[in-house]
């Protein structure tokens, strides 16, 4: 049996929907820093407003059907925000890490020199595992607040998750 590759895409408006409705569910709360529902509307604004950005972009990951997305959001100057959300479904089918880093690699063709930052909640180990078996470094940083920033060297770029 042949296996079928990942394709990923620019995000277009017609995936505000399917982005809105991953970015609310339960499972994404829980595992984001996010507490609180966000408004379809909100969510157009921004969605509208990262379209039109030239810094900021996401991917949209596909594998027979959407399954995820990737944002890299620009923070200020060459430093930028990367999470990724998949479908409750596509958890832990070996997907993500294949997406998150074909995602890294087109957006730093576009965007050389840049470093990308990623934050999430204390004890999310599964999430911190991902980061880890994708090729990221953990480093300590601070052993009072446990804070951590996990480290990827691709072509001379650093990238940078840290864990609050």
């Amino acid at each position: 049996m042949k296996k079928k590759n990942i394709l990923i895409r620019e995000c277009t408006i017609q995936d505000s929907m399917f982005i809105y409705d991953l970015y609310n569910s339960n499972v994404k709360k829980k595992n984001f820093n996010q507490n609180k529902t966000v408004t379809f509307k909100s969510h157009q604004k921004w969605i509208k407003n990262i379209l039109k950005s030239k810094k900021s972009i996401i991917y949209i990951g596909i594998f027979d059907t959407k399954f995820g997305y990737v944002r890299i959001e620009n923070l200020f100057d060459n430093f930028f925000n990367i999470s990724i959300a998949v479908t409750d479904k596509h958890i832990g089918m070996g997907y993500s890490g294949k997406f998150l880093n074909l995602s890294i690699n087109k957006f730093l063709k576009k965007r050389k020199n840049s470093f990308l930052f990623s934050f999430l909640k204390k004890n999310k180990f599964r999430s911190k595992n991902f980061f880890l078996s994708n090729s990221f470094f953990e480093i300590k940083v601070n052993d009072k607040n446990k804070l951590y920033q996990f480290l990827k060297k691709d072509n001379n770029i650093f990238v940078y998750f840290k864990q609050l």
